[in-house]
């Protein structure tokens, strides 16, 4: 390369579009390095950078080099149905033209899971994709294999990876949904019916993520950039979330699975069901009628309650009772 060329590459472009270059010293600046396994989302303004989507990509490969991994959500959105089945190999990623450029990509791999497809490029790419099709399961509103214990979004978090926001918008950040349904099977069973997924605000959540200093953020140009550890961003929503999970519903924001009407209606719910049991040894102090004592008699007592009702068993040894006993 021509020292002009390398010059040319290194500056910025003369009529002002972010260059491949730049983003990459905006990645630097919020700390990525080379061999860092990333989790990337978002929508970049692509009208401020000079070679779209495709230069998107390839800043994100060069900052974390080849020893370093990108992981990327290329799953469809939950509306639009019918629809024809999803294909891994075929079916546009509906998370942006940043994430369509992505998968198709070679070396890429892409799982199948519909609605929480993931495409990787680098050395983990095969572990991360490699289980998401499997048999694993975990309930979630959109598909029980999309945030399943051996996703790439559950390996993200296990791995601890660094997610990336393109374009700032906290509306975009798919994370959320693993801490929502992390929330969720932390609190199955304990209920009934079944709590309903929380479509909790996301803007409100990642603002509050921002101002406890958790995030990182730049600007290259036009475009901002964010970042944070997975572990942290789910950690602190799940913390958030079982604190007081309507600060996070305001009057305005859409609750699509109807969480605030179960929420509010936890205290009925959580009427509990009380058991006391005792056992007292009933052996007679003094021989009557015997000549000794060979093994000791109990007698066993249960109560249990609701709100409403009492229900009582009594147990002996006693071979029989009177009525004057009773």
């Amino acid at each position: 390369m021509s020292a002009r060329t390398e010059r040319r590459k290194q500056e910025p472009h003369a009529s002002g579009m972010v260059t491949e270059q730049e983003i990459v010293r905006g990645l630097r600046d919020l700390g990525l390095e080379a061999g860092d396994l990333v989790l990337a989302a978002g929508f970049p303004d692509l009208s401020a950078i000079q070679g779209g989507a495709e230069t998107v990509v390839t800043a994100l490969l060069e900052a974390v080099g080849p020893e370093g991994t990108v992981a990327m959500h290329t799953g469809e959105e939950v509306g639009g149905w019918p629809r024809p089945l999803f294909n891994r190999e075929s079916s546009a990623s509906e998370q942006g033209p940043v994430s369509d450029a992505f998968w198709r990509r070679p070396g890429a791999k892409r799982t199948a899971a519909p609605t929480g497809s993931v495409a990787a490029i680098g050395p983990l790419a095969e572990e991360l994709t490699g289980k998401h099709d499997g048999d694993e399961r975990r309930d979630s509103p959109w598909d029980d294999r999309a945030f399943s214990h051996e996703s790439p979004w559950q390996q993200s978090y296990d791995r601890d990876a660094r997610y990336l926001l393109l374009g700032g918008d906290w509306n975009q950040a798919t994370l959320f949904r693993l801490a929502g349904v992390m929330y969720l099977e932390g609190m199955r069973g304990k209920y009934r019916p079944d709590i309903p997924y929380p479509t909790f605000s996301q803007s409100l959540m990642g603002q509050k993520l921002a101002d406890e200093g958790l995030v990182k953020e730049t600007k290259v140009g036009p475009v901002s950039l964010k970042a944070v550890s997975v572990r942290t961003l789910v950690d602190r929503v799940l913390a958030l979330l079982r604190a007081d999970p309507l600060a996070f519903f305001p009057v305005e924001h859409e609750d699509r699975f109807g969480f605030t009407e179960w929420y509010r209606h936890i205290p009925q719910m959580e009427k509990r069901l009380q058991a006391g049991f005792a056992k007292v040894k009933i052996t007679p102090e003094t021989p009557i009628n015997h000549r000794g004592v060979y093994q000791d008699i109990w007698a066993r007592a249960m109560v249990v309650r609701d709100e409403d009702t009492i229900i009582a068993l009594a147990l002996s040894d006693l071979a029989l009772i009177d009525l004057p006993l009773v």
